[in-house]
């Protein structure tokens, strides 16, 4: 693998000369390699080794990346708690040194953890103060932890409340994120329609009705899944009628969807 070899080269230069917080910020990029590649225990190898440098060292924030990335890990293995223990001191960490934007993603983090563990309201806490964080100090941070609690609400089954806060992701994501906001909302919605939950994709009307969607566009797509949804409920021709007004209206590109 190129990368890791780049980085194994660096790593020798890094110990050959002593520089030890280089030797853990490359060890550390190494665990990540090893995550993105599913290789979990190499990469726990490498960030236990990264976070024992830190720690020698005094290097506090790059203690609390590699703890950060060790709660990921055991994350994704599934170990829940033990994911929650390094997510936490991580963020205590952060809040320490007063690194605003580390809490804030921290905080998401358990979060995210919490909501895997079927605690939505405990996940729901979580977000909401990486929020408020964000919202000052990590204003780029604010479409993902948006979508974050929107998805909390839809597993809440609160669908009218789901959709607001989709919608605030939308008109909050930077254009890295509005791919993930998008396939969030794509996802609720198919799920609704193969289950023919009409009167909870109803209530996606929320999302133009609150004022958040300001665009013409986005309007009239969400407008389509509405009069669908009642249309599907009631089978009234009038209704369908409605629908196919509002197919009419949307943005050629929108309308291939529904081909």
């Amino acid at each position: 693998d190129e990368a890791l070899k780049y980085h194994n080269d660096a790593l020798t230069i890094d110990r050959e000369t002593g520089y030890r917080q280089g030797e853990a910020s490359t060890l550390g990029n190494m665990g990540l390699i090893y995550s993105d590649k599913g290789d979990l225990d190499e990469a726990l190898k490498y960030h236990n080794e990264a976070i024992k440098i830190h720690r020698e060292i005094g290097y506090r924030q790059g203690e609390a990346s590699d703890l950060g990335n060790i709660g990921i890990i055991y994350g994704d293995k599934g170990d829940l708690d033990e994911a929650l223990k390094y997510l936490k001191e991580a963020m205590k960490i952060h809040r320490e040194t007063g690194y605003r934007q580390g809490e804030a993603s921290q905080l998401g983090n358990i979060g995210l953890i919490y909501s895997d563990k079927g605690d939505l309201d405990k996940a729901l806490k979580y977000h909401n103060e990486a929020l408020e964080i964000c919202k000052i100090s990590a204003p780029g941070l604010v479409g993902k932890i948006l979508n974050n609690i929107a998805d909390i609400y839809f597993k809440k089954q609160e669908f009218k409340k789901g959709f607001e806060y989709s919608a605030q992701a939308l008109s909050k994501a930077s254009v890295k994120q509005i791919a993930t906001v998008l396939s969030s909302i794509v996802s609720i919605i198919r799920e609704m329609i193969e289950n023919s939950e009409w009167e909870n994709l109803e209530k996606i009307d929320s999302t133009y009705n609150s004022g958040i969607i300001k665009d013409k566009d986005w309007i009239n797509i969400f407008t389509v899944f509405h009069d669908y949804a009642v249309y599907k409920k009631s089978g009234r021709k009038s209704d369908e009628k409605k629908y196919n007004a509002a197919l009419k209206k949307l943005h050629p590109d929108f309308n291939k969807i529904f081909d």
